[in-house]
């Protein structure tokens, strides 16, 4: 049926794909799990898998499910599934922290639309399809341990289908609001949804309004709460010297790559969360992973000039926290940026954080239906006293950041499809790929 990986690409392309095509908060939008309960079925997966950790909010997933993989990795036949991608939709299912063979996309896709199209009221989208395919591949392999990442809020999100899990709760702040809710109390129990009962959960430290509904939910499930800060703290001493400790455990002599303050509180959180279902864990196996890994495209620095800071945030929670990083290590810098965002998404507040910051927002697409246009973007940057130019074609915008002698640092941010998109421009300009 499928001959190559692209093939199976341009399938899950014709798949109804909420991503792309269709307003977040319309009818058929809200994220549901029966179609993936019936596949499921369909297909007899498990949706009970071992050592799961699931993971849920609104900043920082992306890192914790990053360090997770690489800890657990180190001993363990891992799985993990994280969305959306950069470049390649083979990014969002990784066994021990590498893309899968093209062959087994093949094989699994094969196996599961033969089987789903004996019964055609099962209908996936492109994220369920996606999702399915995981389940299906952790039976391929016999994964002993697996991270997942939601796609969007916690209750209804398809990979809420998972029982007997561990559930990982990143900072909560707003975003989605016109599906998760208007208030903190409201999103954080759309994403406490993922907490099942007699579970354990981790937590980074939150807002009080967003830890009280935490606390309230795990309780009422019965589940073992552990939150950053209270329970489990990362100290920082210098930049090679990171201390962990717990309740039961003083782990010393650990390094990032980039340590960074929002690194240190999502590495902690993936150290708690691994050792919360292998207590065991190697104590060198975690110094090791973590001075390893470096999540991509998450303040990722890539040298040349002017150096390069590829960042994938997207709300306003993430673009204070690049702000931050900016002004604590970049400053008198001469910035500009190149920013594409989603139409779902606070641009105004987002942008506002840059202000005093960078000098200019170069504006582009995201190449998404539902993107703010350069124009539109634009005049939001302008109404907020922030000088800006819109980009008909975003590969102009590459060009003259690259070609422009007066900048000394070069931001390309606001979106994950913007991200994605520098980089295929990056690699076909013959720049060095950060991700090769």
């Amino acid at each position: 049926m499928f001959r190559t990986f692209p093939e199976v690409e341009a399938y899950l392309n014709s798949l109804v794909n909420f991503e792309h095509s269709f307003p977040l908060g319309g009818a058929r939008d809200r994220p549901k799990l029966q179609p993936v309960l019936d596949a499921t079925a369909r297909l007899d997966l498990n949706c009970s898998l071992p050592n799961c950790l699931h993971i849920a909010g609104t900043v920082g997933k992306g890192s914790v499910a990053g360090y997770l993989e690489a800890i657990l990795s180190t001993r363990f036949r891992t799985l993990s599934f994280t969305s959306p991608h950069l470049i390649s939709v083979a990014e969002r299912v990784r066994f021990n922290g590498q893309i899968l063979e093209d062959q087994l996309w093949r094989k699994g896709f094969e196996s599961i639309i033969s089987k789903l199209n004996a019964d055609r009221s099962i209908t996936l989208t492109y994220f369920e399809a996606v999702f399915v395919f995981y389940l299906w591949v952790s039976r391929e392999l016999n994964c002993e341990c697996h991270v997942v990442e939601t796609g969007l809020g916690g209750s209804f999100d398809a990979t809420n289908v998972l029982a007997n899990t561990t559930a990982v709760l990143t900072r909560i702040d707003y975003d989605h609001t016109a599906i998760l809710g208007e208030t903190l109390s409201e999103i954080a129990a759309d994403k406490c949804g993922i907490i099942k009962p007699d579970s354990t959960v981790i937590s980074s430290s939150q807002h009080g309004e967003s830890l009280a509904v935490i606390e309230s939910i795990a309780k009422k499930q019965r589940a073992n709460l552990s939150v950053l800060d209270d329970d489990f703290s990362l100290i920082y001493r210098t930049p090679e010297e990171l201390i962990y400790k717990d309740s039961s455990r003083t782990i010393k002599q650990l390094r990032l790559t980039d340590s960074m303050d929002y690194r240190c509180e999502n590495a902690a959180v993936a150290i708690s969360a691994a050792l919360s279902i292998v207590p065991d864990l190697s104590v060198d196996a975690i110094r090791q992973a973590l001075a390893k890994y470096l999540p991509q495209a998450r303040q990722q620095l890539l040298p040349g000039m002017p150096p390069i800071i590829l960042d994938t945030a997207h709300n306003p929670a993430a673009f204070k926290v690049l702000a931050e990083t900016l002004k604590q290590r970049y400053e008198g810098r001469r910035i500009r940026a190149v920013i594409g965002m989603m139409k779902d998404k606070d641009a105004r507040q987002s942008l506002a954080l840059l202000r005093g910051i960078v000098e200019v927002i170069m504006t582009v697409s995201t190449g998404n239906p539902r993107s703010y246009s350069p124009d539109e973007l634009c005049e939001i940057a302008t109404e907020l006293g922030i000088k800006a130019h819109a980009y008909s074609e975003n590969k102009y915008a590459y060009i003259d950041l690259h070609e422009n002698p007066m900048i000394s640092l070069g931001i390309i941010t606001g979106s994950f499809y913007v991200a994605g998109d520098y980089l295929k421009w990056r690699e076909r300009a013959g720049i060095s790929s950060p991700l090769s």
